[in-house]
């Protein structure tokens, strides 16, 4: 069991601004490796010759004459000025995730003689993402998880290594040691390489010319820096950087270099002018060229400038719109509407524009438009987001639980994509043979041999909005059905609890049942209780822990008025009686269909977990001071009192019921029931626990990675 917070992914201080902005305006409108990928087809080779640009030529006036045939189709959303729509992209089915390498499936049984010799033996899965990194060239991106880095080969997706976090924290999107740790499997310890990544990534400016806006040309010789003053027109100083010398003062307020050096853009909002390098060095102050459409009314914001690559072409975002003209000649290739964005920006040499929006005229999320032809290449929520130097390569984490990485190959509109599951719930079929793990959009049935993923149930389990979730996983005791239990807080739709369950082989949805209260208070969401039971599909639910519905599976649902505040409640595995444990320390037992009291166990303290062995012949339960109590039903005296379990731990019994095992943020404990002695501490935080039923494999979820734990053979 995990508790999973609304937002997984972190992402830049930008992007989470708009993305929060997109939520409250929905709120105020709602009140192993991996099988070898095929390689993306290579891009067509740009031109590498620079437009010769004639200083002080007339303005050039909007043209509407077709470009030659050779140019690359108009997408439909653009103005059409020729050219054909281009197929839209199709996100092929994401592969499921490797396991680690595997050893001989044990054989040995994990009791408390042998639970010394208990050894991590694989992995499953690699954590949820949550940042990303492209190599020098496009040839390897590295991935930032819960549970380490993940190193790929591009574009066929082989994975390369996978290196743990060092230690049990989880490590996050802004956490800067993975983030150098990231750079250093990118470049394989390579100090050429991590300067150029670095420089690559960032460029710093000397501290005399970093105000807002200042871009550098690519030599480092000079600085453009725009000026805005009140009731004046905006204007770029350019400026030596080796002196400080100011050589001109232009028109415009956004500048731009082209990616060789040899031109100047700025543009004041509503046209661009263009000027040759050479020719001002020389004292030619006047612009070689003029951009100007029509219509286009000056605005502050939402503007962005960028030549092409190649230096062929200068796109620009003007009046909301998104232009791309040919330099040497003034020609406009194409126009594409309603690009307007909280953040416009120009990425990798000008060859693609990023839109980040929360709505009004463009589409909320993300947008990547291939500025070649004005093709739109991915539109989406993005939790993050990667662009390659080579030009071509795009990495992104969709904004999104369990969503998959996808690479897209910018010259094709080719976008390759694998999954990261983000496993928050576990359970071993009775067979032993299979391990159910739940993600938040569906649940991965791995073979227990090999830890491959056979089949996965698709189901959107994890919400967008949801708060404070707390879920689980069970198989009925036949192995036939697989239930699927959540509760906890929606930010809009309030308090809930749910079950889903599916017949298995092939996964058939069987039934579900829901409750809710449609209250936005977390405090409501401490106090919901609920109760599943996978093998008769009995429910129970109390939102104030003064009442109790009960569903039987055939009968009328009933309600018990609790004189003492419940605090816990769980069914037996056969689904006839349901345990509940109150604020006074004591257990009651209710017996279905009719409600009856069939029992009652002292606990000396309120209890705040309740769980039965597998045969449903011990219960233990889990005070508040962190001790539990283990009683044989049907006698009133403990069998056992064990110490040091802490609340929110997963409890469960072995099936031979010698061993009793706590998984929690302190780490996996062994207590043998016999005696209460703690055996064993695996000092590995635990958001769930699964014991196979033969005792011969541990499932421990561990930052949304399975880790399968036995006794070597």
């Amino acid at each position: 069991m995990i508790e999973v917070a609304l937002m997984h992914a972190q992402p830049p201080a930008l992007r989470a601004a708009v993305l929060l902005l997109g939520i409250l305006l929905v709120g105020a409108g709602c009140a192993a490796e991996p099988a070898q990928a095929p390689a993306s087809p290579p891009g067509a080779a740009a031109p590498s010759t620079n437009a010769a640009l004639a200083p002080g030529s007339t303005a050039v006036a909007l043209a509407t004459s077709a470009p030659p045939a050779a140019q690359a189709p108009a997408p439909a959303a653009a103005t059409a000025l020729h050219g054909t729509t281009p197929p839209p992209n199709t996100l092929p089915t994401p592969g499921f995730p490797p396991a680690s390498a595997t050893p001989t499936f044990p054989e040995a049984k994990i009791d408390d003689q042998s639970i010394g010799a208990l050894r991590l033996l694989r992995t499953v899965g690699f954590g949820q993402p949550h940042s990303l990194k492209i190599g020098l060239g496009g040839r390897h991106l590295a991935v930032g998880t819960s549970s380490g880095i993940a190193l790929f080969e591009l574009p066929t997706l082989r994975l390369i290594r996978f290196d743990p976090a060092a230690d049990s924290a989880s490590p996050t999107s802004n956490d800067r040691e993975q983030q150098a740790q990231m750079l250093a499997a990118l470049c394989q310890g390579g100090t050429e390489c991590l300067a150029a990544l670095a420089a690559a990534q960032q460029t710093t400016l000397p501290a005399a010319f970093s105000g807002s806006g200042t871009i550098i040309s690519p030599d480092m010789h000079l600085a453009a820096i725009p000026e805005t003053k009140p009731d004046e027109a905006g204007q770029t100083q350019i400026r030596r950087i080796d002196d400080g010398t100011l050589l001109y003062t232009l028109p415009g307020t956004l500048p731009a270099f082209s990616h060789d050096g040899s031109m100047l853009a700025i543009s004041d909002g509503s046209r661009v002018r263009v000027w040759q390098r050479q020719a001002l060095e020389a004292g030619n102050d006047q612009p070689g060229a003029t951009f100007a459409p029509p219509n286009v009314e000056a605005q502050t914001w939402g503007n962005a400038l960028a030549f092409s690559p190649d230096a062929q072409a200068l796109h620009a975002v003007l009046g909301g719109d998104l232009f791309s003209w040919r330099i040497s000649d003034g020609l406009l290739r194409w126009k594409l509407p309603d690009v307007a964005a909280e953040s416009v920006e120009f990425r990798m040499h000008g060859a693609v524009l990023e839109t980040i929006a929360a709505g009004g005229d463009a589409p909320s999320g993300t947008r990547v438009i291939r500025t070649s032809d004005g093709t739109e290449v991915y539109s989406g929520w993005v939790g993050n987001i990667a662009f390659g130097s080579d030009d071509v390569t795009v990495a992104l984490i969709p904004f999104a639980t369990d969503g998959p990485v996808e690479v897209i190959d910018i010259a094709s509109g080719a976008i390759n994509a694998f999954r990261m599951p983000d496993y928050q719930a576990l359970a071993f079929s009775p067979d032993a043979l299979t391990l159910a793990a739940a993600t938040s959009h569906g649940i991965d049935l791995v073979d227990v041999i090999d830890s491959r993923v056979q089949e996965r149930i698709s189901a959107d389990l994890i919400a967008l909005f949801d708060l404070h979730i707390q879920n689980n996983l069970q198989y009925s005791r036949d192995g036939q059905l697989l239930m699927y239990q959540k509760q906890g807080e929606n930010l809009y739709d309030g308090v809930s609890a749910s079950a889903q369950s599916w017949k298995l082989a092939p996964a058939i949805q069987l039934r579900s049942a829901q409750r809710s209260k449609p209250k936005n208070r977390t405090r409501e969401a401490d106090l919901l209780l609920a109760a599943f039971s996978p093998d008769t599909g009995a429910a129970a639910y109390s939102y104030d822990r003064t009442h109790v519905e009960i569903q039987p599976p055939n009968a009328p649902a009933f309600t018990l008025t609790m004189p003492i505040s419940v605090t816990a409640m769980v069914f037996n595995p056969a689904g006839d009686v349901l345990a509940l444990g109150n604020e006074a320390g004591t257990i009651r037992m209710v017996g279905l269909p009719d409600g009856g009291e069939t029992g009652q166990l002292a606990a000396g303290g309120p209890t705040h977990g309740l769980v039965f062995s597998q045969d449903g012949t011990l219960l233990a339960g889990m005070r508040d001071d962190g001790s539990a109590l283990v009683w044989q039903l049907g006698k009133q005296v403990p069998v056992a009192t064990l110490s040091g379990i802490r609340e929110n731990s997963t409890v469960i019994f072995s099936a031979d019921k010698q061993l009793l095992i706590a998984g929690g943020p302190n780490g996996v404990a062994f207590y043998r029931i016999a005696d209460g002695s703690l055996l064993r501490l695996i000092a590995v935080a635990a958001e769930d626990i699964a014991l196979g039923p033969h005792q011969r494999m541990l499932a421990i979820l561990h930052n949304m990675q399975i880790q399968l734990w036995g006794i070597p053979s």
